[in-house]
C-alpha cells in the first residue's frame, strides 16, 4: 500500500514539530534530591562564591577510629584521606564552575554562594588507616567506593535551594585495584558538572 504524498508530508511535519517542541531535561532532576526554596534563578547571578568544603560529623568520627569488635563495620580514615578528598572535590567544582561563571572573592548580596558538605566517603580498597587498625587486612581487598554530598545555594544568609547527590560502586576486579578513591573522584566530577549545569 502506498502512502499519498500529502499523508507523507503530514507525517514529516508531525515529526519535525515533535522534535522542535521537545524540552531538555530539567537539570535539577539529575540530583538525587533537589528542593527549591526561592523563585530566584540560580543562573541569573553574575558571580559565584564557592565556600570551603565542609566535612560531615560522620566522616570526622572515622578519623583515626579503632574498630571495637570483629563485626564493627565503621571504616577508619586518616586525616590525609579526608584532606585529599576535600582537595579533589574542590578542584572538580572549581574546574566545572569556571567554565560557567565568574568567581567572587566573598559571599554577599548579588552573589550566589555554593556551600558543599562532603557527607559520605568510602574507599574502594583499604586505606592506610584501615590497614593499621585491622591486622591481617589485605591491601588488595575490594570494597564499595564512592561519596555523597549535600549542597546549599544561598544569597547572603538566604537559602535559595538545597540538593543532595551520592554514588557508590564496586570496582571491576578485571581492571585492577586502582586508587582507593577512584569512584569518589569520578563522583566529584559528575556532581560538579551537575552543579555547573544549573548555572547555564
Amino acid at each position: 500500500m502506498r502512502l499519498s504524498s500529502s499523508l507523507i508530508g503530514l507525517l514529516a511535519l508531525s515529526l519535525v514539530t515533535a522534535a522542535c517542541t521537545t524540552t531538555p531535561a530539567d537539570p535539577t532532576s539529575r540530583f538525587d534530591q533537589f528542593d527549591q526554596q526561592s523563585d530566584a534563578a540560580l543562573g541569573a547571578f553574575p558571580s559565584v562564591y564557592l565556600a570551603p568544603i565542609a566535612v560531615s560529623e560522620e566522616i570526622q568520627s572515622r578519623i583515626d577510629y579503632r574498630p571495637r569488635a570483629v563485626n564493627d563495620r565503621k571504616r577508619p580514615l586518616g586525616q590525609r584521606d579526608v584532606d585529599q578528598n576535600v582537595t579533589s572535590l574542590t578542584d572538580a567544582l572549581t574546574s566545572a564552575l569556571e567554565a560557567s561563571t565568574t568567581f567572587a572573592p566573598a559571599p554577599g548580596q548579588g552573589v550566589l554562594t555554593i556551600a558543599v558538605t562532603l557527607e559520605t566517603l568510602s574507599a574502594s580498597r583499604p586505606t592506610q588507616a584501615e590497614l593499621a587498625a585491622t591486622p591481617g587486612l589485605s591491601i588488595n581487598s575490594i570494597a564499595t567506593g564512592g561519596a555523597g554530598v549535600s549542597i546549599q545555594f544561598k544569597e547572603g544568609e538566604t537559602v535559595l535551594a538545597t540538593a543532595k547527590d551520592a554514588h557508590s560502586e564496586t570496582i571491576d576486579r578485571t581492571t585492577g585495584v586502582g586508587s582507593p578513591w577512584t569512584e569518589a573522584k569520578q563522583f566529584y566530577r559528575r556532581a560538579a558538572q551537575k552543579i555547573a549545569g544549573l548555572l547555564d
